[in-house]
């Protein structure tokens, strides 16, 4: 289910991480630093799969201006805890 970014703000996540796996933390974290660099230098927007404490699967079209350490921003001071990210779609 598509959502928009002013959208995410009314999304609740909770405080456990969705991946469970070492391994799938290490590629999401991969893919949100590529993420980054191709929305930085060449304004390219990805797919962020997001899932919320209901369960819900919600995805987000935007491009990601920074990644910290618990967190990613993106425009307009929106930003999404990574531990709700699933996976980063860069089709």
């Amino acid at each position: 289910m598509e959502i928009t970014r002013e959208g995410v703000r009314r999304l609740l996540f909770g405080d456990e991480d969705v991946l469970s796996e070492k391994e799938q933390k290490s590629i999401r974290r991969y893919k949100l630093n590529r993420a980054l660099v191709l929305g930085n230098l060449y304004k390219r927007k990805v797919k962020i799969h997001l899932k919320t404490t209901e369960g819900v699967f919600k995805r987000l079209d935007t491009t990601i201006w920074g990644v910290g350490e618990e967190f990613v921003s993106l425009k307009d001071g929106v930003s999404v805890p990574i531990r709700g990210i699933t996976d980063i779609d860069f089709s």
